[in-house]
């Protein structure tokens, strides 16, 4: 089978991440998860400005590169120049994953098994064979953790109040 190659520019920490799900290079196919994200989102048409700074602002924080291979017979559905847009598009998607499964172990971790935030996230790290301070500063990865912490928090407290609409609100 004849293959194509896209190079997606992306963050060390999420590439390792990424690369150590599906491997290196990533053979895209509509029948993954990941084949269907990529080819979708390669054969999109949708497109939106994106203002230079915000564009410069993703850009630079991309420092390695994940690449995929792609059957040629895909191609014909594929756009045959590929947009900042979409590549913020797919590191956004690719990041939320990451922040998923991270948060979830971290969560997971602390409730079920004891250890400390830190214990967690350098277990959760070196599972993907990230490098702490290295790939990712320990203060970004914790920082992340805490967002979650706090937006877990608030929804809990959500649920757990009394709903109020205009009938109840005194």
């Amino acid at each position: 089978m004849h293959y194509f190659t896209f190079i997606l520019p992306a963050k060390t920490h999420i590439k390792k991440y990424i690369t150590s799900l599906y491997g290196d290079p990533i053979r895209v196919d509509l029948k993954t998860d990941i084949g269907f994200v990529v080819l979708n989102t390669l054969a999109s048409r949708l497109e939106c400005k994106l203002s230079r700074g915000y564009i410069d602002l993703w850009q630079n924080r991309f420092n390695d590169k994940i690449i995929f291979k792609v059957p040629f017979h895909y191609f014909s559905i594929t756009k045959k120049e590929v947009s900042p847009f979409t590549f913020v598009l797919l590191n956004r998607y690719f990041e939320n994953q990451f922040e998923k499964e991270f948060n979830s172990y971290v969560h997971k971790s602390k409730n079920q098994e004891g250890k400390t935030i830190k214990q967690s996230i350098e277990n959760f790290l070196d599972t993907y064979g990230i490098d702490l301070d290295i790939d990712i500063s320990f203060e970004a990865i914790k920082k992340s953790e805490y967002r979650y912490r706090k937006t877990l928090s608030k929804e809990i407290s959500r649920t757990l109040s009394p709903s109020q609409n205009i009938a109840t609100r005194a």
